[in-house]
């Protein structure tokens, strides 16, 4: 669908791959097993695994995650989720239309290993792969430190979506920030304030504004969320056990990974619930022991 938006406004639409790239005078040349494209600027949207030299942010493997699973002909209505121990990700099986995607994603694991878990997750709820269509994909997932040097635009070019890094560091998604990144950097190239040497470091700007602080401050809190420990148990033990029992805290889990909560101010919609969190789960604890029925 944004593909036709794009050809109706005016974009030529080109179905070839580009194997490389060189700098021409101010602009590019670039090559693709028909032939020679020219282009004044480059947005690179070549995801992840970006294998053109010189353009796009530079991922070392502490960077990514990896995410994989199937698509197997079985049907619910509702969501699952998985924590797994002292592992910095999740398992998850997502109804779509007709079948359900069940998958994990991770850091710090190859994927052979993310596989066996998988399967062992879907062995013991019954969950059948043998006739599912298998699937992977390297996610970015930079650290805070990465965020710091996150290589977005230069001479020439913008990076936007996998490609420059924009992936929330909690959840692995990634496609709202691919078509906003997009936005931001269409909005830089077509604009007349900025002088073409000052447009890489405008849309830097603008990705700061914007959202990429919030998931710089994602990638700080990421490790102690999935392998964190409070009140002498797993971070996602206590907000499972809070969840259950506080409808605020609820409501802001359900915000965050919705994306509606950001980041950045995560600790202060916290610290202004905390009071009626201890109170939700304190007055659910004595009344599921003090109701019939109710455990």
């Amino acid at each position: 669908m944004l593909l036709e938006r794009a050809e109706r406004a005016g974009a030529r639409i080109e179905q070839a791959r580009v194997v490389s790239l060189e700098r021409r005078g101010p602009g590019w040349r670039l090559k693709t097993r028909q032939g020679w494209v020219e282009a004044d600027y480059c947005v690179v949207a070549t995801g992840a695994r970006n294998q053109l030299p010189g353009v796009g942010t530079k991922l070392r493997a502490e960077d990514t995650m990896l995410a994989l699973g199937y698509y197997v002909a079985e049907e619910q209505e509702h969501i699952d989720i998985q924590f797994l121990p002292q592992f910095e990700g999740y398992i998850w099986v997502f109804p779509r239309c007709g079948h359900l995607s069940v998958g994990i994603c991770g850091k710090g694991l190859p994927a052979r290993e993310l596989r066996r878990r998988l399967e062992d997750y879907m062995r013991e709820r019954g969950i059948r792969w043998n006739d599912g269509v298998f699937y992977s994909h390297l996610l970015p997932s930079l650290t805070r430190a990465s965020w710091q040097r996150n290589e977005v635009g230069g001479e020439g070019w913008l990076g936007v979506g996998d490609a420059a890094g924009l992936v929330d560091p909690v959840t692995g998604e990634g496609l709202y920030y691919a078509i906003r990144s997009g936005d931001l950097a269409s909005q830089v190239l077509l604009s007349d304030a900025h002088a073409p040497q000052e447009k890489a470091q405008a849309y830097r700007a603008m990705l700061q504004r914007d959202f990429a602080l919030d998931l710089e401050m994602g990638a700080a809190l990421a490790r102690r969320l999935f392998c964190g420990r409070i009140l002498f148990a797993s971070v996602p033990q206590r907000m499972l056990q809070f969840m259950r029992r506080s409808p605020r805290f609820r409501e802001l889990m359900q915000d965050l990974f919705a994306g509606t909560q950001n980041y950045l101010t995560l600790k202060r919609r916290l610290l202004r619930n905390l009071h009626g969190t201890f109170l939700d789960t304190v007055l659910s604890f004595l009344l599921s022991r003090t109701v019939p029925g109710e455990t």
